[in-house]
């Protein structure tokens, strides 16, 4: 993946010029490292994740990147997945499947860990705050800094003390043992689950995670991304379809496009401090500026610098740059 840059003004996108512009771009040894996932903090650093462990900082806006601690030391096994999360307190974390080492310095399959980090330094220090054999972590949802839900191929866990204890949602909440593949908030204190077992279901707790129900009437396809922008929730898909929701999640909507080129799928989106959202697909970046109704392609720039220009990871920093 290519760092590149676009300017967002704090006023109407429409009303600036609007283009991408390539940022130094994180490296190892000379090389362009392969970025996965991309966060920002509230203390105003851009995070990349490399896919093999190692995570990048950038505090000038993508200028320039700077390699800071990994979480997970090349002596303990092979990273099989690897993602970057944030809350809203500036601390970052980190969710990693492991197969560990055997005796000769093999990944074998035998040990396979799923662990969660957490850095409190801007990545220059990591502690593990939760880890389990055999799970892997999917996705995380902060309600706070101290309220955290973490996803898991196995159902979801909760802690209330910021990865001091954590407890399992069991079967009688109504979710369980499944994959899953998603977990969001909606800005008022309630979860959304997405399970994932051939279909896909969308499940809503308003209680803290201790009760569950289905939700989801409208949505179509698997979603990859929830995000809330006050009262309403956007959602987009793998099938190209964005969707908004004004009851938590209950009811969707589904969106237009006014570009002829529409993208085939829909990887990620983000959403400036306008209510601007901004969608990664495998056609470029495509914008809102109408709270879902229509949606554009804003490739200047950017069409040049990949080939094809597909994105996969879109993060908006505290100065309200699209990276």
């Amino acid at each position: 993946m290519i760092i590149i840059t676009m300017a967002i003004a704090c006023t109407s996108f429409a009303q600036t010029p609007n283009y991408w512009e390539q940022q130094g771009t994180p490296t190892q040894d000379g090389y362009t490292v392969p970025i996965n996932s991309l966060v920002c903090t509230t203390t105003g650093g851009v995070f990349a994740g490399e896919e093999y462990g190692s995570v990048y900082c950038s505090m000038n806006d993508g200028s320039t990147w700077a390699v800071v601690a990994m979480p997970v030391p090349d002596s303990l096994g092979q990273i099989m997945s690897f993602s970057l999360f944030a809350d809203g307190g500036g601390n970052l974390y980190s969710a990693e499947f492991i197969n560990i080492w055997d005796s000769v310095h093999q990944a074998n399959g035998d040990t396979l860990l799923g662990v969660v980090f957490k850095s409190q330094d801007n990545g220059k220090t990591w502690a593990s705050i939760f880890n389990m054999n055999n799970v892997q972590f999917t996705s995380m949802a902060f309600i706070s800094t101290d309220a955290i839900f973490i996803g898991t191929d196995s159902g979801v866990y909760h802690t209330t003390n910021g990865g001091g204890s954590w407890s399992y949602i069991d079967g009688t909440s109504g979710l369980g043992a499944v994959n899953i593949s998603l977990l969001a908030t909606d800005g008022n204190g309630n979860i959304i689950a997405q399970a994932t077992s051939g279909s896909s279901i969308l499940f809503r707790s308003t209680d803290d995670g201790q009760n569950w129900t289905l939700v989801g009437s409208g949505l179509n396809a698997s979603i990859t991304s929830i995000l809330h922008y006050g009262n309403i929730l956007y959602a987009c898909s793998g099938d190209a379809s964005v969707y908004s929701s004004l009851d938590t999640g209950a009811t969707w909507n589904i969106c237009k496009f006014t570009s002829n080129d529409r993208p085939i799928s829909i990887n990620c989106l983000v959403i400036d401090g306008s209510g601007n959202i901004f969608l990664g697909t495998t056609g470029g970046v495509y914008e809102s500026t109408d709270s879902g109704k229509t949606c554009s392609a804003i490739n200047k720039g950017l069409t040049n610098a990949l080939q094809p220009p597909s994105v996969g990871s879109l993060a908006i920093n505290m100065n309200d740059y699209l990276n």
